[in-house]
């Protein structure tokens, strides 16, 4: 039913939580991040449990303890405290993952949520200020360009803020752009907004609404998954590109930008299913035609170019090898779970839907 595709995967990345996490150049650091207990904060704490000290925040403490397997005591270089604990030490960079990703839950907070991104975010730059020497990563979302899919998004692109009619305001897009502009406005720090489009991991909601997770529930429970004809293109990155993220802050001495966090190659909705069938085994029926239509596909809001105009930073996986490599994880978490634990509602991960975990 679907055509053969040269997937590319090589299996670059087994063991690359254990074994390459100190070519990042994060050896001896300090680093703080907030919402440590989202997707992508406890991804990226796991991807990071290495030479470093981690200082992991978050609203459910005793929860995220569980959730990474981490005793009140344990032998991992991190220590778990809630949020309001944030400020009381010195580190090298703190990491900003605070705010919800899960499409309901955004649409749940409505306006609150420029409320919330506005509190954690100054409370991120009165840190800066009283640690100047600090440096800041926060993780933003391609909402930032608005909702338009009908093409790839561009350096001239521009949100449109219905200013008479505040019920239609974007509130999400519209958080992340106040909080950039504040970022720019403070030329003497260093502040990297790391936009993601796209992100897997093998902590993904398989009961969720995104495309992934009905592929991995059709994985996990063996019941062919039922689509519709209709194409889109999609990029995703996992925990150590972000990691990646955090080795070069570290190892830069100075910057002040935003960029674009996509993978050196987008993926189809016809190739992801070609390619999970043949790896992983996946069995589909198109529910309304003998295939997957491959004219006028909707378009991730990315630009492909910007992550790779940072000097010596440069995503290595495609979207292929990610979706590969973190559904197999996946399953094999979810083939050694008794029973799934539920991501913590308000603190899931950076994202939007079409985005964030498919």
């Amino acid at each position: 039913m679907f055509d053969a595709y040269d997937t590319g995967c090589k299996g670059r990345f087994p063991g690359i939580f254990e074994a390459e996490m100190t070519d990042r150049g994060i050896s001896g650091a300090r680093i703080a991040i907030l919402g440590a207990g989202g997707q992508i904060g406890r991804g990226l704490a796991e991807a990071l449990d290495a030479d470093c000290r981690l200082d992991l925040f978050t609203e459910r403490p005793g929860r995220l303890r569980t959730l990474l397997g981490v005793a009140e005591k344990g032998e991992r270089a991190a220590e778990i405290s809630h949020t309001s604990d944030f400020g009381r030490d010195a580190y090298d960079l703190v990491v900003n993952a605070a705010l919800p990703g899960d499409p309901k839950v955004i649409r749940g907070l409505g306006a609150e949520i420029l409320y919330a991104s506005e509190a954690v975010d100054n409370m991120t730059l009165a840190y800066l200020n009283q640690q100047p020497r600090c440096k800041l990563l926060f993780l933003s979302t391609g909402a930032i360009y608005g909702n338009a899919y009908n093409r790839p998004a561009e350096n001239s692109d521009a949100l449109t803020i219905p200013v008479n009619q505040s019920e239609k305001t974007p509130c999400y897009p519209l958080a992340k752009i106040v909080a950039e502009a504040k970022h720019r406005a403070l030329v003497s720090r260093s502040i990297l907004d790391v936009r993601v489009f796209g992100y897997l991991s093998k902590e993904l909601p398989i009961a969720g609404g995104y495309f992934l997770s009905e592929i991995a529930n059709s994985l996990i429970s063996g019941k062919p998954l039922q689509i519709n004809r209709q194409n889109f293109l999609r990029d995703y990155i996992g925990p150590p590109e972000i990691a990646d993220c955090v080795g070069y802050a570290l190892n830069t001495p100075a910057f002040n930008r935003a960029i674009d966090l996509v993978s050196p190659e987008a993926i189809s909705k016809r190739r992801i299913l070609a390619l999970v069938c043949k790896r992983l085994g996946l069995r589909c029926t198109v529910s309304d035609a003998a295939d997957i239509d491959e004219d006028n596909p909707d378009w991730p809001r990315q630009l492909s170019n910007r992550a790779m105009e940072m000097p010596g930073f440069e995503p290595i996986r495609p979207s292929s090898e990610v979706i590969i490599d973190e559904l197999s994880r996946c399953l094999t978490l979810h083939a050694n779970l008794d029973a799934q634990i539920s991501p913590a509602p308000g603190e899931i991960t950076t994202g939007v839907q079409h985005g964030t975990c498919g």
